[in-house]
């Protein structure tokens, strides 16, 4: 809230000529170190990866849009999976739009699922889980998920 404050003062003061821009690029440098808070907030496009380790009953996911807010929409996007070696479960990719169900996967190798004409508009969540039973079961490695213009 503060620093969309400051911004409309700025926007302000540089409407009227009251500030030089010398000085505005000063102000903003102590709000340059601000965390915003993006809990819940989808990105628009996505380019993200990170590593797993799953054992029975665990999982995450992964939401986002596909759409730009400047420039051209993205309208595919790739999960890309690398399984660590050792793996004694299978690791099961569910992707799921807005609409609801789109395409599951059991994977137990590296692996690409490639997802085309997606609508920008609407929110993908791609879901990492396993089908392991007890506790000394698991799969590991990592993901990359990519969004762009086919």
């Amino acid at each position: 809230m503060k620093k969309k404050f400051v911004m409309m003062l700025l926007s302000a003061m540089m409407v009227t000529g009251s500030m030089s821009i010398a000085h505005a690029a000063e102000l903003d440098k102590d709000f340059a170190d601000m965390t915003i808070e993006t809990e819940g907030v989808e990105p628009r496009k996505v380019d993200t990866s990170g590593s797993f380790s799953l054992s029975a009953g665990q999982s995450f996911k992964k939401s986002f849009k596909v759409g730009n807010l400047i420039g051209a929409d993205h309208d595919a996007f790739n999960v890309k999976v690398e399984i660590n070696s050792g793996a004694t479960a299978d690791l099961i990719v569910t992707i799921t739009s807005d609409d609801g169900y789109y395409y599951s996967e059991n994977i137990t190798s590296d692996t690409t699922i490639t997802v085309k004409n997606c609508d920008p508009d609407e929110k993908y969540t791609v879901k990492f889980s396993t089908d392991a039973y007890d506790a000394t079961e698991h799969i590991s490695g990592k993901y990359y998920i990519t969004s762009y213009i086919k």
